[in-house]
């Protein structure tokens, strides 16, 4: 960790790390599924041997590949030396975590080859129950919980900072 840096730099990378918290896929994914809940027919359509342990455990690789992608970010931002390492760490990381939703657009426009497009047709068509299908009784009780887990991410994450670089 690199001594004498300033508020500057230390603002950007407490920034940095708040955004990558609200930003990082693979952690607010497997508590929107998780919320929706387990469905035999909609997993089914995804893969026959689809089960519920499956299922679940694939939530916990995710939420588990979420947070060691946060704690790369976090090793990066902290051993930055000036804002604009901050940033270019920031925004490589963010590329690297959004590679798989830029791969997944490119073969659904065929650059990946047929057979590739008619797979991410068929994941399309897979039915996803959103927030606002449920009724305004039960709504915060979805809202809450995953508002509450990031915030705790970001709480721990940036205590961990707060940690770190006093000096």
């Amino acid at each position: 960790i690199p001594a004498g840096v300033g508020l500057q730099v230390r603002l950007a990378q407490l920034i940095a790390l708040i955004v990558s918290v609200w930003n990082q896929d693979e952690i607010r994914a497997p508590f929107n599924v998780l919320v929706v809940g387990y469905n035999p027919e909609r997993v089914g359509l995804i893969g026959p041997g689809a089960s519920f342990s499956k299922w679940y455990f694939s939530l916990f690789l995710r939420l588990f590949l979420g947070c060691l992608s946060l704690t790369v970010t976090f090793i990066l931002i902290i051993n930055s030396v000036t804002v604009r390492d901050v940033m270019l760490d920031f925004t490589a990381v963010t590329f690297v975590s959004e590679i798989d939703n830029i791969t997944f657009v490119l073969a659904q426009w065929r650059y990946m080859g047929r057979h590739v497009h008619e797979l991410t047709l068929k994941i399309k068509k897979i039915p996803v129950k959103k927030a606002s299908d449920v009724d305004d009784t039960s709504r915060w009780s979805i809202h809450v919980p995953r508002l509450v887990s990031l915030n705790v991410l970001i709480v721990i994450f940036c205590g961990f900072w707060a940690w770190v670089t006093r000096g």
